[in-house]
């Protein structure tokens, strides 16, 4: 090659745009935004909804998603996790089951040193038994209900597959939890979110009949407890789908990014990473148009999509 145009390629090469920065990952970019949200009192709390304002429930539910990031980016928000895990727990009485869990759930994949048995007694104690009144044979028997006021009263009185799989998973495993999600078998297969008679209208797919966000709940008690009971969870993702694996459609959007982080935690496939990937926002959140659900609130749906991500992401 001649000197000259041997000269013009280096040029040229000289004076090429450098490489592009790889882009962000959609969990990193998810838990930066998480991590921005934090409240100068070291708690998350809503602004969309009431329910969710004191910062009991959705702090440790946020350092929960958080504990799923990859290591560098827990590392790079530790100041901020830990100002979170130190308000653990946060008392009052929004969703005292699931902010207990949580708070468990949270500290032992952030702090594994803390000494979680003081939350696990209190979260043992809002369980449905005989310890507080409830019989075997009562259907909602070892389920876990809101906590919210004390169990046989109305308002109380629906123990469901959600809040009983965080518990389960938290207290490692519960035989009890196992003869609960038993009872929220559906006939035809699958399973239901409460047996409990007053709110079947809770059951999304109809009173009995199973679907798909319970089903996956169910099998995260069942897993929890290393149940011999329970199928396998691959058979969540077959192309043509039984009808009880799908959501019914009044909930399809409404449950987006709970039923992708359900389905993540008992089958991750990388499917749900790009369906969930590809509704996050500029800023790295992610929000439901659809507030049925409560995932109309950018820190509940940022997190469940987060949790999604890290389980169905590539590894």
């Amino acid at each position: 090659m001649p000197l000259r145009a041997a000269l013009a390629l280096l040029l040229a090469a000289g004076c090429s745009k450098p490489p592009a920065p790889p882009a962000t990952p959609p969990v990193s970019r998810a838990a930066d935004f998480l991590a921005s949200k934090q409240g100068a009192d070291g708690l998350w709390k809503s602004g969309t909804s009431t329910v969710l304002s004191s910062g009991q429930a959705l702090t440790p539910f946020v350092l929960y998603a958080l504990s799923h990031a990859p290591a560098d980016v827990v590392a790079r928000h530790r100041a901020a996790i830990d100002r979170g895990l130190a308000q653990l727990p946060v008392e009052g009485n929004e969703y005292p089951s699931y902010s207990l869990a949580l708070a468990i759930l949270a500290l032992r994949r952030l702090r594994p040193q803390a000494d979680t048995a003081p939350l696990a007694k209190r979260l043992r104690a809002l369980q449905l038994t005989e310890a507080n009144g409830w019989s075997e044979a009562d259907p909602e028997y070892g389920g876990w209900d809101q906590g919210l006021i004390p169990p046989k009263k109305p308002q109380c009185q629906r123990p469901d597959v959600s809040v009983t799989a965080f518990a389960a998973e938290a207290l490692g495993g519960d035989a009890k939890a196992v003869k609960f999600a038993g009872r929220c078998r559906a006939k035809e297969g699958g399973y239901f979110f409460t047996p409990n008679a007053t709110w079947q209208h809770q059951n999304k797919a109809g009173a009995g009949k199973g679907y798909a966000t319970a089903s996956a709940d169910a099998f995260r008690i069942l897993e929890a407890a290393d149940s011999k009971s329970k199928p396998g969870g691959a058979f969540l993702l077959q192309d043509e789908e039984p009808a009880w694996h799908r959501l019914p459609d009044a909930y399809a959007e409404a449950l987006f990014f709970y039923h992708a982080f359900a389905r993540s935690k008992v089958a991750p496939d990388a499917s749900i990473a790009q369906a969930v990937a590809a509704r996050q926002q500029p800023d790295g959140s992610f929000q439901n148009p659809n507030g049925l659900m409560k995932e109309d609130d950018p820190l509940v749906a940022t997190g469940l999509a987060l949790v999604a991500l890290a389980l169905s992401g590539p590894r």
